[in-house]
């Protein structure tokens, strides 16, 4: 495990449970979208109101998560210590990559959502494949796998595979 923690076995529960997160959140704007359980008392929510309630919760999470983590870090992410006046302080120019990875994030959460109530979402969640898009970028970008043993290399091959085989069988079912 590579990274700034003192706790390797930390940083894969928390990684892990932020993937569990990940795992649910697609199925249940599914759920909000086309209410398969009568949940909703009415008509299900169009795709651009669940996103848009989708968006707001998303905020309220994220400042909920991260103001306490900046003032008072847990010692075993190795983070420092900072407050939200030193934050709002620092140039917004040093912040563009992270406004633009917001920016990138929420256009892809509208488009993915909107092509999962045209194709399933089952389907638009396949096709996002987060995992091997960031396999390439830690590998061709970020040189993470350089060192990696035969192991790491057979798993990541395998990876590739996998999806790819899910993939040509998603198509030959279109066809038939």
């Amino acid at each position: 495990v590579k990274g700034e923690t003192h706790s390797p076995r930390m940083a894969l529960i928390v990684s892990v449970f932020g993937g569990c997160c990940f795992g649910f959140f697609s199925p249940a704007f599914n759920v909000a979208v086309n209410d398969p359980f009568g949940l909703s008392g009415g008509t299900p929510l169009s795709v651009p109101l669940a996103n848009l309630w989708f968006s707001i919760a998303f905020t309220v999470a994220s400042f909920a998560a991260t103001i306490p983590l900046m003032y008072s870090p847990p010692p075993q992410f190795g983070m420092q210590e900072t407050t939200l006046a030193e934050y709002c302080r620092e140039a917004l120019s040093e912040r563009k990559l992270a406004i633009f990875a917001g920016l990138l994030c929420g256009s892809a959460n509208l488009l993915q959502f909107q092509g999962g109530s045209l194709v399933g979402f089952a389907t638009a969640d396949l096709v996002q494949a987060f995992p091997l898009v960031s396999t390439l970028w830690d590998i061709f970008l970020f040189g993470e796998f350089r060192s990696a043993g035969g192991t790491v290399i057979f798993y990541i091959v395998a990876m590739y595979s996998m999806y790819t085989c899910g993939i040509a069988f998603l198509i030959s079912s279109a066809a038939t």
